[in-house]
């Protein structure tokens, strides 16, 4: 079995990361391959996969770019093509949720939207 989580952040400051973190954990121990999709990334996780996609560093600029995702047509159409061979999707927060929308529409792969605001 393979499962993806998508979280905008990996940094140990986020509350929301540390859940991740605690699903990839409990994931990796139970011998299934984890694969964490992120915009950013100061935490490693041993046994997991993780793909930092990328944003801009800047505080204002990354804000922005995650507000305007959307139209980052590529990124959220190459981002599915990465998810297409997954059994299962956990998406925490916006914009993560747009490219698990995505993989659902385009590949028929549910997903688990997960919102700790």
């Amino acid at each position: 079995m393979k499962i993806a989580i998508l979280t905008p952040t990996l940094t140990h400051y986020s509350g929301i990361d540390r859940v991740a973190l605690q699903q990839a954990k409990k994931n990796i121990k139970a011998g299934i391959t984890v694969m964490i999709l992120t915009l950013e990334a100061t935490m490693e996780i041993p046994g997991a996969v993780i793909e930092v996609i990328g944003a801009p560093q800047d505080l204002l600029l990354g804000r922005i770019y995650r507000l305007f995702f959307f139209l980052d047509f590529i990124k959220v159409s190459h981002c599915a093509r990465m998810l297409r061979d997954f059994d299962e999707i956990h998406a925490y927060q916006y914009p993560m949720s747009l490219i698990a929308s995505r993989v659902k529409k385009k590949y028929g792969i549910q997903f688990h939207y997960l919102n700790h605001g």
